[in-house]
């Protein structure tokens, strides 16, 4: 279970296919997207249910628990795992209802714990009234764990640190090509949804003050515009800021390797996060990283060895991370992204997080 079929697809579909390889049926409750037919033709079994990711009419609220409380029945599920906010509440609640054993898995916290309101508290008594029932909770960093185990939204015994979804390493590896850089520049490559809360003003005023200093830069933006979300960046903002030529608009991609291979450091300087997939893809192909100092960043690198970390919603501190980068010899450069690449090859290996899904399986039935 998640908010998307695209979340599945893109970040789950491994694990799903690797506990089919293991003798287990899986049937997927999400959204309909585009994804939904990708996630088919994969020979999955797909059930589609309305979610609104940003929506709080109780009403429709209420509507979707009851959608998945009818797909639980029909199935007969014997044990739910979910992701994303909504995912992890909503499908709670269901297997609650029916006494059904269900693993979340905590990717994040979202904006709701960014941007603090009544709606904070909100979901933070949900998370209490179901995490608690959890068979197991497992965390993409340890700083979620440790504010849900402080908190008493679940327990010690519950609570399991899972390195993210996985890498697969055969897929997202270093390039036997020599990439030639346009004009020599040195490119810096921010690649995430348009979203303020991923850093990307900053980024953008941090460009503004590089390429005052140093010529031989270019900055870059890659990724979907979600103008519906609270944090969403509008398309004609970020027109605004190519017609400025401070930055250069990629659009969007289903496949990110061939623009990291062809960037010399992927940033973001995102203010909280679960476990930053692009960071660990990047490093995963030898590419450095620049991030920032907070929840679920800090854990996707060395710093100074396979990359810098600064300050969240810092414009200065970004620059000069930007800055000790640029000062970097080639050589040093491609010592980082070597560093980036045997890091995340011993600690995010997709085997490793299949093996923690297994095991839990495994024990829960």
């Amino acid at each position: 279970m998640a908010n998307t079929a695209w979340y599945i697809f893109n970040f789950r579909l491994n694990l799903i296919l690797f506990l089919k390889t293991k003798g287990y049926e899986i049937i997927v409750i999400a959204p309909f997207d585009r994804y939904t037919k990708f996630l088919e033709k994969k020979g999955i079994k797909v059930h589609n249910i309305k979610l609104d990711q940003s929506g709080i009419n109780p009403y429709n609220e209420i509507k979707s628990i009851y959608q998945i409380n009818l797909i639980l029945k029909k199935e007969k599920i014997n044990l739910l795992i979910s992701f994303t906010p909504k995912g992890n509440i909503y499908s709670a609640i269901a297997c609650i209802i029916n006494k059904i054993k269900f693993i979340p898995g905590v990717s994040g916290l979202g904006r709701t714990f960014i941007h603090k309101s009544i709606l904070t508290i909100i979901v933070f008594y949900l998370y209490k009234i179901t995490f608690r029932r959890a068979y197991k909770v497992f965390f993409e960093n340890k700083d979620d764990e440790k504010m849900f185990i402080d908190n008493g939204l679940c327990t010690k015994v519950q609570a399991q640190y899972v390195p993210g979804a996985g890498l697969d390493l055969n897929k997202f590896k270093p390039s036997n090509n020599i990439v030639i850089k346009n004009n020599n520049k040195l490119t810096f490559i921010l690649i995430s949804r348009m979203l303020w809360d991923k850093g990307i003003g900053e980024f953008v005023e941090a460009a503004r003050i590089i390429k005052k200093l140093s010529k031989f830069t270019e900055f870059k933006l890659l990724g979907v515009i979600d103008e519906k979300n609270a944090s969403g960046i509008s398309e004609k903002q970020i027109l605004k800021w190519v017609e400025e030529g401070v930055v250069e608009y990629l659009g969007e991609t289903d496949d990110v390797r061939s623009y990291i291979e062809s960037s010399d450091c992927v940033v973001l300087p995102s203010y909280r996060e679960g476990l930053p997939r692009i960071l660990l893809e990047a490093s995963a192909m030898g590419c450095p990283i620049i991030t920032t100092n907070v929840p679920g960043c800090r854990e996707t690198l060395i710093n100074y060895k396979t990359g810098f970390i600064c300050q969240a919603k810092s414009v200065n501190d970004l620059s000069l991370m930007l800055l000790n980068f640029i000062n970097l010899t080639t050589l040093e450069r491609v010592n980082m992204g070597n560093s980036g690449r045997n890091y995340v090859s011993k600690k995010f290996d997709e085997n490793i997080v299949f093996n923690h899904y297994l095991d839990s399986i495994i024990l829960s039935l």
